[in-house]
């Protein structure tokens, strides 16, 4: 080999190990440079989490302006107060109800009938005076569990638990004990297995005659423990199961109406998600129920018209204020974690 081709091929080889000399080179630029982002991404991290707690109240100070109520918020908060108070001063306790015998119309329309001789058939519980406060027949709860005995008994079991009497022709008879109705209403249906189910749809048959009459369904358990009490609120007052039941109806309405209107406010914009939005919704249904409930109770203690406290929508409230609260801090947690895990993440890496 002459000198030309050495220098030849010692040139090739010195442009070969340049070439990997600016590889290597460029791949530890890359290195570093890959090395000095994971770095500062380490260094963000830790500075996230020495700062963790200012951040965590810049979180809550900015899920409470998210969720502030604003100048529309309080437009719907009195509209929706506004309906709800003229809900229960309109519709005082009162209102839409039937006589007795309407009531039992209204059942024959919803009985066949062939089954009407059994089903429509007045129950032995009605023949004590005063019938609808004290047996416990009439009961919402517990009539369920003493009415169909009474009817398989013939018996009537007043408000004390502990009363019972045969009831002959219409009339009360000789007493027996309580328990006893019970015994003979096991040995009934052992006898017989439709018994039961017959005896119980003329109890619900008989619930629902009487559930929208002027003396309605009294309260549960009220009776066992203040019979006077019962008399008032169902013959007085008629607050009873119909008047509470339609007054917690019509304000879960209105909060529902009120509800659907407010989302179509939404702004993906101004909030974060629509769960936190939602928030604002609930705080509006729940401040215009508080203040509609407590106008309610001042309105009935200062005039003495029993006749529109509005239980059904005071329960309705309780309810609000318990599960929305629930509710509102759930979405707090739910933002605060999400958001904070955020910033914990950053951005994608993106290495060379």
């Amino acid at each position: 080999m002459d000198l030309s081709q050495e220098l030849s091929q010692l040139r090739a080889e010195f442009d070969g190990l340049s070439r990997d000399s600016q590889e290597l080179d460029s791949r530890s630029d890359k290195t570093l440079r890959n090395m000095q982002k994971i770095a500062d991404e380490s260094n963000r991290v830790a500075d996230v989490a020495h700062n963790a707690r200012q951040i965590l109240d810049d979180l809550d100070r900015e899920f409470e302006r998210q969720t502030k109520l604003n100048g529309l918020d309080i437009t719907f908060m009195f509209f929706a107060t506004a309906i709800q108070c003229a809900r229960w001063y309109i519709l005082d306790n009162s209102k839409f109800r039937l006589t007795w015998r309407e009531g039992d119309k209204l059942m024959e329309r919803v009985v066949p009938k062939n089954w009407q001789d059994i089903l429509l058939a007045s129950v032995p519980y009605d023949s004590v005076g005063g019938h609808r406060f004290r047996t416990l027949g009439h009961d919402p709860v517990m009539g369920w569990i003493f009415g169909p005995a009474n009817i398989l008994t013939n018996t009537a079991t007043k408000d004390d638990l502990i009363t019972s009497y045969r009831v002959r022709n219409g009339a009360i008879a000789e007493p027996v004990p309580t328990p006893q109705i019970f015994t003979e209403a096991y040995q009934q249906i052992r006898a017989d297995k439709m018994l039961l189910p017959v005896a119980i749809a003329r109890q619900a048959i008989h619930f629902g005659s009487d559930y929208f009459t002027k003396q309605g369904l009294p309260v549960p358990f009220i009776m066992t423990a203040d019979n006077d009490l019962t008399k008032n609120m169902l013959t007085k007052f008629h607050i009873d199961m119909w008047s509470i039941t339609r007054g917690a109806v019509l304000a879960s309405l209105v909060n529902a109406i009120v509800s659907y209107i407010h989302a179509l406010f939404y702004d993906p914009s101004k909030y974060s998600s629509p769960r936190v939005y939602e928030v604002k919704t609930r705080k509006i249904i729940r401040y215009s129920n508080i203040i509609a409930s407590t106008s309610n109770v001042i309105y009935t203690a200062i005039s003495g018209d029993l006749l529109r406290l509005d239980v059904g929508g005071i329960l309705v409230t309780l309810w609000r204020i318990i599960r929305d609260r629930k509710f509102q801090q759930e979405v707090k947690r739910e933002f605060i974690t999400e958001s904070f895990n955020e910033l914990i993440r950053g951005e994608e890496y993106k290495f060379e």
